[in-house]
């Protein structure tokens, strides 16, 4: 019986644990894996209950501390950290929202996941832009899994490609259109020969795009996951701070018709590649000939091609861009850790 703790109950939260509900009898049956929620944690409340938490309780239509404090279980000496302290969980969801600057809670979080020797699987970003290694080795010492799929493009198979298909293989580059938001803005000025100030509003409308969008626009959603990508699978050692990065923002309907007129397409790229022995990291609208192999992810559809020495370019398109996207990345990666 794997015992679980969540940390972060806002959408993708949420959709984890409908995941661990639906796919209960699945998950015993098909891959002999067994499971109970024994902590659930947010920045004010929290619950530690070694005997399970039903989950009915936790998919009430609430989120976040709110949702845990209604369940009448809660108490406020086991949010965040110190609830993680207090369980005797196998492995962490760590689902909190992705702070850059400092890692925010999740940082802390994983920090003492490591600590009580738990298995990880992380969906903030932030921990692993700012101390990837660290928490790495952390793991390693403790011969335990750390796992973060969902963090580079949500449903979209990138971490597992990388380090599962392509095994044996030097990757020479990793070139990706890893943020749903930009690339639907994108594919709505190439169609509608619309400007990016219209095609955003409408995202924003739509529920796309955040009405606070800066950070996929800017191309630092984008940065965030290839580096994490790079540090991955190439053994980047760079910063956030040494990618070049340049947003959408600037995009203009005179690029769009060049681009029309040369048979091409405008795509955010994040590209990592390797360059007089360093790896290279950079952010950019890029102009894209109909013939690549990335061309044609439009919409709210990501992209991922690696090249390599071996088995030459790899390449995979599409997955769910949403937190149910994200959360099955997670579940996934729960599998993988515990699977017979």
């Amino acid at each position: 019986m794997i015992k679980i703790a969540i940390s972060g109950l806002g959408k993708v939260g949420i959709e984890f644990i409908k995941i661990l509900k639906e796919k209960r009898k699945e998950s015993k049956e098909k891959y002999g894996i067994k499971y109970k929620v024994v902590a659930a944690v947010g920045s004010q409340w929290g619950i530690v209950k070694d005997e399970g938490i039903e989950l009915d309780l936790l998919l009430t239509g609430k989120y976040g501390s709110e949702l845990i404090k209604s369940t009448g279980l809660a108490k406020e000496e086991y949010r965040g950290i110190y609830g993680i302290m207090r369980t005797k969980a196998d492995v962490l969801i760590e689902a909190s929202p992705t702070v850059i600057e400092d890692g925010g809670a999740a940082l802390d979080h994983l920090k003492e996941a490591i600590k009580k020797k738990m298995d990880i699987i992380t969906l903030a970003k932030g921990p692993l832009v700012l101390a990837f290694d660290e928490l790495m080795e952390g793991c390693r010492l403790n011969k335990k899994s750390f796992k973060f799929s969902g963090t580079t493009a949500a449903a979209l198979p990138t971490i597992d490609i990388g380090e599962g298909s392509l095994a044996g293989c030097e990757i020479k580059s990793i070139v990706g259109i890893l943020n749903g938001t930009t690339n639907y803005i994108l594919s709505k000025m190439m169609d509608e020969e619309r400007s990016f100030e219209t095609c955003l509003q409408e995202a924003i409308e739509a529920g796309i795009a955040e009405k606070n969008h800066h950070l996929d626009t800017s191309g630092f959603d984008t940065a965030c996951k290839i580096l994490i990508l790079a540090k991955a699978l190439m053994g980047s050692k760079k910063q956030l701070g040494d990618i070049i990065i340049k947003g959408i923002e600037d995009v203009t309907l005179q690029n769009v018709f060049n681009a029309k007129e040369s048979n091409g397409t405008i795509k955010l790229i994040g590209r990592a590649y390797r360059l007089d022995g360093d790896i290279q990291i950079e952010v950019a609208p890029v102009e894209l000939s109909s013939e690549h192999l990335l061309a044609q992810v439009n919409y709210k559809n990501k992209g991922i091609l690696f090249d390599t020495d071996l088995m030459g370019e790899i390449a995979a398109i599409g997955g769910k861009s949403d937190p149910r996207g994200a959360a099955a990345a997670a579940f996934k990666d729960l599998i993988n850790i515990y699977r017979k």
